[in-house]
């Protein structure tokens, strides 16, 4: 699961390409998204059991866990660092809760 040997020589300046979410790009809650990587589709297309949906929650996982990020109103296809950890909630916990 997750990503095979991606290398950041791999990441793409295409801003129309999936876009790559690392901790680096939350705070406070909020996905900086002018300064997140990008990737080529066919990397993100390797890997979509860590595609993003509205409603996943996202957060750090190496070092210390957290810098959490709720994801709502996706306008593209995105999905997460290898250092990022993707939580996807059920029709028994709202995503909202579970965040906070």
């Amino acid at each position: 699961m997750g990503w095979k040997s991606l290398k950041q020589d791999e990441y793409t300046t295409n801003k129309e390409d999936p876009a790559m979410i690392a901790g680096r790009h939350i705070n406070f809650g909020q996905i900086n998204w002018n300064a997140v990587d990008h990737i080529p589709m066919w990397r993100y297309k390797e890997s979509l059991e860590i595609a993003l949906q509205d409603g996943d929650v996202i957060f750090s996982k190496d070092g210390s866990l957290g810098n959490p990020a709720l994801i709502k109103a996706l306008d593209g296809k995105a999905t997460i660092n290898s250092t990022m950890m993707l939580v996807r909630t059920n029709n028994t916990i709202y995503s909202d809760f579970f965040i906070n």
